[in-house]
């Protein structure tokens, strides 16, 4: 609630008298700059007669909206007097801008009980506990950004209430939006902070409770429009760096709940200018017990989301950053100095995105989340310490991997201790690709000291006419003898591409012929020998007489498929990305054929169309994006992946269809005829893009779907290396697949 501004001496004469309607009232010249600012309540009375105003019987309190020199516009009969003439021949009516009984009776209380529970950059607010606060919080906000900035300081440890409608969808949707500040403006800093530090103490298997602390509490469940969030905020549109807000946000000694499996994250700081937060939780739900978190399921969800490309060195989590049931936990940031991470019960717990600059961690807990940490691009990151605890058994939150960077973008170094529930510390970590990141076993010393990211000289097969070698440092782009003859088994060969890895250090040639064995080995020193140059220009020797290493190097690419072709090309007609092509298996007449860069069915009913491709690797992460035609009748319709094929009959099944029940299965299919090895149920519509992605590693199956893992044990053709996909129509339908990718 505002409060009424004040003046000393602020009395004032009428020019004349006025009827009990009169709401214009003019002063005598000179008199309008003797009052305050407007609104404000002001007494009215005769004083020629009454020297005490509260003397006078037709004494009136009216309330001054709107000063125009010497003319005043106000609202009669206020605080519960009554409107009366002041018209009476040959009297003076004067009016005095003072001490009236709102002010005792309503202003100065609500001030004060207002100091006592939250207090402010401003004084013209009231926010109260377990109130909606929404807007007031925002009046806040917005005044101190037309200020010099300010904090927000909640003083009692009670949850206050935000059930606000998000605002501004240009601007990053929000409850509470952060102030949009141009990069050429002075920066300010907006913060919060709460009554006291969150006692974090959460507990795998037992009921354990929020902390007693300062809780902001949104009660919205989901959100629309571009990154919703709790709290968030972006730059002008159009400005420099990225359109982020020359902002400084700061979060301390705080709890920021959402509702369960929110549809919106919690915290968007994407285009702020730099943070710092201090002892936050950020929680969805209402419990820190894994029983008691409900299932993430929108991928869009994040606790955090750190700034993008920071416009400044500050990026910091000082004291401990909590994030427990969103689908990732945070999004980190450029330069982050993060001290105390815990992320619990997240489907992905870090997703690290292209930085330019380095971020360090110094201790991470991963608590029951499925993947732990993801390489999206290029991102240095240290982790001195990465703590993890898996679950036991097969829930959603069962683990994947601690690690995956598929494509060898990321960099850096951890130290990692995994630790089994109800088991106890198990030596092991589960990586995949991470070519360049270094981990090792808390404790553990490196090899001779330090630990080498390459093999020099290893050479190994991928296909019948594919081979990757290895070098131990970054080779040149350019100069792979493509086109290059040399002999393989007395049959000359040409080199028909030679092509440098995402990883600098591999580079992948594609034979005219097949070769296999020893010949790789020759293929190889014959193909380098005085052409490959590094990235300084310097000559790389010859590669090392080491033996063949007859599998694929960790991380590499193996089979890939954007299907980018010309439409109505059969798929086995059309060129992979990387891969000897798609055989058919399975099918009528008709064939799958490319349609807008995608693979697409025909309109046969009842028909199965299957292709494989040989990769030479059994243990994969194969992914692609899947979507399902219009289902059209109750008939059903079967998408999935095959995996670990050995023939048209024989091979794992990765299984969704438009069934009511148990429509996510892994199968196993042996001389045709199928077993399912594990199955749950998840919503399918039709027309949605799936996410679809395999990870098979020794007898360990996972199977995901848009952020629904489904995990499995089984040893079932298990040394095999061909995989593809199939589809099933139930009534006349097209689906298509896209993406289609394999990592060794």
């Amino acid at each position: 609630m505002a409060l009424d501004t004040a003046k000393n001496f602020a009395k004032v004469t009428l020019n004349q008298g006025y009827d009990a309607a009169a709401t214009s009232l003019v002063l005598s010249a000179g008199h309008g700059l003797k009052l305050p600012t407007v609104p404000f309540n002001a007494t009215w009375w005769n004083s020629t007669d009454y020297a005490d105003p509260s003397d006078d019987p037709n004494v009136e309190v009216v309330r001054v909206t709107l000063i125009s020199t010497d003319t005043l516009t106000v609202t009669r009969a206020q605080e519960s007097t009554a409107a009366t003439v002041k018209n009476l021949s040959a009297k003076t009516y004067k009016m005095r801008a003072g001490l009236t009984a709102k002010v005792i009776n309503t202003d100065l209380p609500t001030v004060y009980v207002r100091r006592l529970l939250t207090e402010f950059y401003s004084d013209r607010y009231s926010v109260l506990p377990n109130v909606e606060c929404t807007p007031e919080v925002q009046a806040v906000i917005d005044e101190m950004a037309a200020g010099p900035g300010g904090e927000l300081i909640f003083m009692e440890a009670e949850p206050y209430l935000f059930n606000g409608a998000l605002q501004d969808g240009a601007r990053r949707n929000a409850q509470l939006l952060l102030p949009s500040i141009a990069i050429t403006d002075t920066q300010k800093t907006i913060g919060f902070r709460g009554a006291i530090v969150p006692a974090f103490s959460p507990s795998g298997s037992t009921d354990t409770p929020l902390p007693k602390a300062t809780i902001l509490q949104s009660t919205l469940a989901s959100g629309s429009g571009t990154q919703p969030a709790f709290i968030g905020g972006r730059g002008p549109v159009g400005g420099v760096f990225d359109e982020a807000s020359y902002v400084h946000a700061e979060f301390s000694d705080l709890v920021v709940r959402l509702p369960a499996n929110p549809s919106f994250s919690g915290i968007n700081l994407q285009r702020i200018g730099n943070i710092r937060t201090k002892d936050l939780l950020i929680v969805a739900g209402a419990k820190l017990s894994t029983p008691q978190i409900t299932q993430p399921t929108t991928t869009t969800s994040y606790g955090m989301i750190m700034p993008q490309f920071n416009n400044g060195i500050l990026q910091e989590a000082q004291g401990e950053l909590n994030i427990v049931g969103f689908y990732n936990g945070i999004r980190l940031g450029e330069l982050a100095h993060l001290y105390n991470l815990w992320v619990q019960n997240c489907i992905l717990g870090m997703e690290v995105p292209f930085s330019y600059h380095a971020s360090l961690i110094q201790r991470m807990i991963v608590f029951w989340c499925p993947t732990g940490i993801k390489w999206l691009d290029d991102h240095c990151v240290d982790i001195l310490q990465l703590d993890i605890e898996r679950a036991a058994g097969s829930q959603w939150y069962s683990p994947v991997a601690e690690l995956s960077d598929i494509g060898n973008l990321g960099s850096g170094e951890l130290r990692w201790l995994t630790v089994l529930a109800g088991v106890g510390r198990v030596h092991s970590f589960t990586k995949i690709g991470g070519d360049d990141i270094i981990t090792r076993e808390v404790g553990a010393l490196y090899a001779d000291g330090r630990e080498p990211m390459f093999t020099q000289g290893e050479v190994g097969n991928i296909n019948a006419s594919t081979v990757i070698v290895t070098f131990d440092q970054t080779i040149k782009a350019s100069n792979y003898l493509s086109g290059a003859i040399i002999k393989v088994n007395t049959v000359p060969a040409t080199i028909n591409s030679g092509v440098r890895e995402t990883d600098k250090t591999k580079v992948r040639y594609v034979l005219s012929v097949a070769v296999d064995g020893i010949d790789a080995v020759t293929y190889a020193y014959n193909a380098i020998d005085g052409f490959i140059e590094n990235e300084m220009g310097i000559q790389v020797p010859d590669v090392a007489d080491t033996p063949l290493t007859n599998n694929v190097a960790p991380g590499s690419t193996v089979l890939q498929d954007t299907f980018t072709d010309t439409n109505g090309v059969n798929v086995t007609a059309h060129t992979m990305n990387i891969g000897p092509g798609w055989t058919k298996i399975e099918g009528g007449a008709n064939e799958v054929k490319i349609q807008t860069n995608k693979a697409a069915t025909t309109l046969d009913a009842a028909v199965a169309y299957a292709y494989y491709a040989e990769s030479g690797a059994a243990d994969v992460e194969v992914s692609a994006d899947i979507v399902f035609g219009t289902f059209g009748t109750a008939a059903l319709h079967y998408c999935s992946l095959i995996v670990r094929a050995s023939d048209a009959n024989n091979y794992l099944k990765f299984l969704i269809f438009n069934g009511a029940s148990n429509n996510m299965q892994i199968i196993k299919v042996i001389g045709g005829a199928d077993t399912v090895i594990a199955q749950t149920t998840i919503v399918l519509n039709a027309g949605q893009t799936y996410a679809f992605d395999v990870v098979v590693s020794g007898n360990n199956l996972s199977f995901t779907v848009d952020g629904t893992v489904l995990p499995a044990t089984d040893a079932f053709n298990a040394a095999n290396t061909i995989h593809g996909f199939r589809f099933y129509q139930g009534a006349a339908n097209v689906s298509t697949i896209d993406n289609f990718l394999v990592t060794a």
